[in-house]
């Protein structure tokens, strides 16, 4: 029982503490290809017609400002959506192999109820969707959003509002 305390305690206070740890960091993971090359950095802010950029190689560095005509494209995620997808999806492909096992258990003799009871079929379900949405929920995380620029003025204007949700002042 105390172990389950414990658990809990650790469940509610653990993204308090993580809250205030993370004020600092980089909130977003940015991939710019452009004539200079591949840059990865983070996004730090979007003015008229530039972006300003942390880059990660140089993390002492000053930040780059890289105006439209140097950006090809733009791919962004933010930081921990692979860890979110990752949870998110183990608890509801934990849930949901759990109950469409206890609602469609039905044993046809009594040796399969003797083999396999009801306990253990609905855990050996529920530990494959623990894995399986797991799974899901980190390939759907994973995934960056492409932002066309090709020193197009026009373009970059239009993905300003969006590049805008990126930005560590958010």
């Amino acid at each position: 029982m105390k172990y389950l305390l414990f658990f809990y305690f650790c469940l509610l206070i653990g993204p308090a503490i993580a809250q205030s740890h993370d004020i600092y960091k980089p909130k977003n993971i940015l991939k710019l290809e452009g004539p200079m090359g591949i840059l990865n950095g983070t996004l730090l802010a979007v003015n008229d017609s530039s972006i300003t950029v942390l880059n990660h190689r140089l993390p002492n560095a000053e930040p780059l400002v890289i105006p439209y005509k140097e950006i090809n494209t733009i791919k962004i995620r933010k930081k921990n959506n692979v860890a979110k997808g990752l949870w998110i999806g183990m608890a509801v492909g934990g849930a949901s192999g759990y109950i469409i096992t206890r609602a469609t258990y039905d044993p046809e003799n009594l040796l399969v109820h003797i083999m396999a009871p009801k306990s253990a079929v609905s855990t050996g379900w529920t530990i494959v969707g623990i894995v399986g949405g797991g799974l899901l929920g980190t390939l759907i995380g994973s995934i960056k959003v492409q932002i066309p620029i090709d020193r197009h003025y026009p373009s970059f204007a239009a993905a300003t509002e969006k590049l805008q949700s990126y930005t560590q002042s958010k």
